[in-house]
């Protein structure tokens, strides 16, 4: 049934976005934020698969390319009931073709859709159930007959957990101080791709492309945009950009630039999207 599938596209998105996988627009979705991640998408993984979706979207296409130009021409009111579910999945329903967008944009699989196939629910994140100290201990000493004196019965398991979680803390955090630090940074460096920043161990011989210690957040939600048609008024206060050799460049999180590391990002202003995005000319 539709309903097992959209319940699991929607425990998918829920448990992507808990375990920090998804890219920033999908994470912090807005309409705009979803038409700029369709555009990337798009780019990224075309696959014939998708076409209908796709089509019941932005219209047929030709090809990839006539499909990002749809994207692009497309109002990011479009986008707003999926928002609106992502935010109020528990009270609201939405469409198919939304549930469908979703699974693509999440490159949920397998998808689309399939009348007759099962889409059981997946288990939600959560610590594995353990069996009681006490029900193990007595099991041990029953089944070991001469030994049952030797195994001291345990009244109030609530402790033993207490006490073997703190050795475990104890324990961790002993570990990580005692290492050598080029142990602590082996397989965690990143570098800057074109318009992301690509994780890489840090033994690996860099090139011409400098290393950086890896940073989780950077990884997650720091993008170039290189689809700037996408901004819209909406994208104010959550874009960034600077002029490098007298281009523009937006990203999608603040700090420094990845390359010129020296220079600062600055917040996306109406100024700069109406000079530099809609070409509404200076009368000042």
């Amino acid at each position: 049934m539709f309903a097992d599938y959209q319940a699991l596209v929607l425990q998918t998105y829920h448990d992507k976005k808990a375990q920090s996988e998804l890219p920033f627009h999908l994470s912090h979705p807005t309409a705009a934020r979803l038409k700029a991640e369709c555009l990337r998408v798009c780019e990224k993984r075309y696959h014939r698969k998708d076409e209908n979706l796709l089509h019941s979207f932005f219209d047929r296409q030709e090809d990839p390319a006539s499909y990002r130009n749809a994207i692009r021409k497309t109002d990011p009111d479009k986008f707003r009931p999926l928002v609106t579910y992502l935010k109020q999945s528990g009270q609201r329903r939405t469409s198919e073709k939304n549930i469908e967008l979703l699974a693509w944009l999440i490159d949920f699989e397998p998808r689309p859709f399939r009348p007759g196939e099962p889409y059981p629910a997946q288990p939600a994140l959560s610590r594995p159930k353990m069996d009681a100290p006490e029900q193990l201990v007595d099991t041990r000493s029953s089944q070991l007959p001469g030994l049952a004196g030797l195994i001291p019965s345990i009244k109030k398991p609530g402790k033993l957990i207490l006490l073997a979680a703190s050795a475990t803390i104890v324990g961790i955090t002993t570990y990580f101080i005692l290492k050598p630090a080029s142990t602590s940074i082996k397989g965690g460096c990143m570098y800057w791709d074109k318009d992301h920043y690509q994780a890489v161990p840090c033994n690996q011989p860099p090139g011409e492309t400098p290393f950086y210690l890896l940073d989780m957040q950077k990884i997650t939600h720091f993008r170039r945009i290189t689809q700037p048609d996408t901004l819209t008024p909406h994208s104010l206060g959550s874009v960034w950009y600077i002029k490098i050799n007298g281009r523009i460049e937006f990203y999608t999180a603040s700090g420094n630039h990845p390359v010129d590391t020296s220079r600062h990002l600055l917040r996306l202003s109406s100024y700069i999207l109406n000079k530099y995005i809609y070409h509404v000319p200076d009368h000042h």
